[in-house]
């Protein structure tokens, strides 16, 4: 799968459209990203990745000067939240005190420091994509206001961090980011989250749009919560229930000029009901008969929407011989007739990868109803 390079976008208020760079450089950092740089005397110091992705900035020592000789690591270290400049806190000095709902609406803008409090996990970790010029790892996680009953618009959010490095294994042509769930992946936020954990973050708002995506009609860009650089795990709570998408809404889910229908949604939890799916071209025949409804990569596109429901949250190709919750979904029909569902829910999400807007569940048992064939459990909980 080609990976995508992205950019931070500051819209206009009016949401203009969005003209594409031409710029052939190579990208070396990720956008907004920070790193530790060294400082006269030993200390260390922090600099930021140009909004394009070509440059490290200047180091910043807090009023030291970094001296002639300093060079940036040769790749982006984890944001760590024990970054100092010998006393003051690089992570979360100078945070202004936010909520989801504000960075939602875009009243906050972008490139901010900011602390959500008692924030509520929505999804289990996820590896957002992986940057193969730069050899980065971008780990995920959903989030939603606290104290809802039901998710509402401007109420969810992506978090997105840096993690280890991808590394290439001896005798290996390729680079890989290490494998949740088997080897640590060096994320600020815990790789056990669990939907229902509550959160304490500290991040840089960032309004994102795949560099491939900007395109005429393509304007609808993704707020996030950037950069996190200390998350910590205060508490759980029930997570929020789906909101339900009219039916007469769905086709907008997949619209990508429709900008205020995903500035409302992006990362909430949302459900659409009484759809349905013909088998994949080219899915795999079921044991038993019939064939699969989800691609070979285990996303489905639903009838009449074409609305694609994707597998991204859940799936982990190197745990699905053991573990059957992290295998692509398995709904099978005669070829001729449409597989039902009474529901599926699941995140709003931008894919990178498609510049398609999707729905992707975190749980291929309690997600869908009925649920993936192969499920022996109501819930793959806990993650």
């Amino acid at each position: 799968m080609t990976n995508h390079r992205w950019v931070l976008l500051v819209l206009a208020a009016t949401y203009g459209s969005v003209g594409c760079s031409s710029d052939p450089a190579a990208p070396v950092c990720e956008a907004g990203g920070v790193q530790r740089c060294p400082c006269v005397g030993g200390a260390d110091g922090v600099q930021v990745c140009a909004s394009d992705g070509t440059r490290w900035g200047v180091c910043d020592c807090g009023g030291v000067d970094a001296g002639p000789d300093a060079a940036p690591p040769t790749d982006a270290e984890v944001p760590d939240g024990a970054l100092t400049d010998g006393g003051g806190d690089l992570c979360s000095g100078g945070a202004r005190v936010s909520t989801v709902q504000e960075i939602a609406q875009g009243v906050v803008g972008a490139g901010v420091r900011v602390h959500l409090e008692s924030v509520v996990a929505t999804s289990q970790l996820f590896l957002v994509r992986r940057t193969a010029a730069t050899g980065t790892c971008l780990w995920g996680v959903f989030v939603s206001a606290p104290g809802l009953t039901i998710a509402a618009p401007y109420t969810g959010l992506l978090v997105v961090m840096l993690g280890t490095p991808a590394s290439t294994p001896d005798g290996g042509a390729s680079a890989y980011c290490p494998q949740l769930g088997v080897a640590p992946v060096g994320s600020a936020v815990p790789e056990d989250v669990q939907p229902g954990d509550v959160l304490d973050l500290f991040g840089d708002t960032a309004q994102v749009l795949p560099a491939d995506c900007v395109t005429p009609g393509a304007g609808a860009a993704q707020w996030q919560l950037a950069n996190v650089c200390r998350a910590t795990r205060v508490g759980t709570t029930a997570v929020p229930e789906a909101a339900v998408i009219a039916p007469s809404d769905v086709a907008r889910l997949v619209d990508p000029a429709d900008i205020t229908f995903h500035g409302e949604w992006a990362g909430a939890r949302i459900r659409v009901e009484n759809v349905s799916a013909l088998p994949a071209s080219g899915g795999a025949t079921c044991v038993g008969g019939g064939s699969s409804v989800s691609s070979l990569y285990g996303d489905i596109v639903l009838e009449s929407s074409a609305l694609v429901v994707s597998e991204k949250l859940y799936y982990r190709g190197y745990l699905r011989a053991s573990q059957p919750c992290k295998d692509a979904p398995w709904f099978c029909t005669d070829p001729s007739t449409p597989f039902a569902w009474t529901f599926i829910q699941g995140l709003h999400r931008l894919d990178p990868a498609t510049c398609q807007w999707s729905l992707a569940p975190n749980d291929k048992c309690a997600d869908f109803y009925p649920a993936s064939s192969d499920c022996t459990t109501a819930s793959c909980a806990p993650y």
